[in-house]
């Protein structure tokens, strides 16, 4: 269990930058020339997302979810969130300790700091949601990561999910700025 959840939280910082760019390089038979394509300033707006059973406002800058096999991923500039479902139910996302979560961002982040960790219920989904700031050892970036592990039913097998919402700690990016309308926002459909 600790090591998958290493490997969701190591997704998530893998892309987290997907969408990053901003340079181009344009090449001219005398010299290389480098562009730098300047980015209208356009109005962030939050925009419905669906992936599986889970739909969220997103800011309008992040992509559709993209689907992986066992996880879905949206990206936005400095930021990321990432929908999985994480296979039949292993444990009863209540039982989850904090030492748990602590130990699920070994190797992925260092100078952790758990700023919340406790039950949650997400629109009548069980569960246990934390939030951490720490150091991404591939980067050195500061990021906050909050996430929330919560169980679901298809009538027949139970299951263990989870969605991580990662942002570049204090670098104004629109996931950062809309956090609380964001994450007011998540609904697991057929709950």
């Amino acid at each position: 269990m600790k090591k998958f959840l290493a490997l969701m939280l190591a997704a998530v910082m893998m892309f987290s930058f997907a969408a990053c760019g901003g340079e181009e390089v344009e090449e001219t038979t005398e010299t290389t020339t480098t562009v730098v394509e300047e980015v209208e300033e356009e109005e962030i707006t939050l925009v419905e997302r669906t992936t599986g059973n889970v739909s969220m406002l997103l800011p309008s800058d992040f992509t559709d979810f993209t689907a992986y096999e066992g996880y879905s991923v949206a990206a936005g500039p400095g930021a990321s969130v990432v929908v999985a479902e994480m296979g039949e139910y292993l444990m009863d996302s209540t039982t989850m300790t904090e030492e748990d979560f602590l130990a699920s961002t070994e190797g992925v982040y260092e100078n952790v700091e758990i700023v919340e960790f406790g039950p949650s219920d997400i629109n009548g989904a069980i569960g246990v949601v934390g939030t951490f700031i720490g150091d991404s050892v591939s980067s050195g970036e500061t990021r906050s990561v909050l996430y929330a592990w919560y169980d679901t039913t298809d009538g027949t097998t139970d299951y263990n999910n989870s969605i991580c919402f990662v942002f570049n700690t204090n670098a104004g990016t629109s996931l950062e700025t809309y956090f609380e309308d964001v994450l007011g926002s998540v609904n697991v459909l057929g709950e």
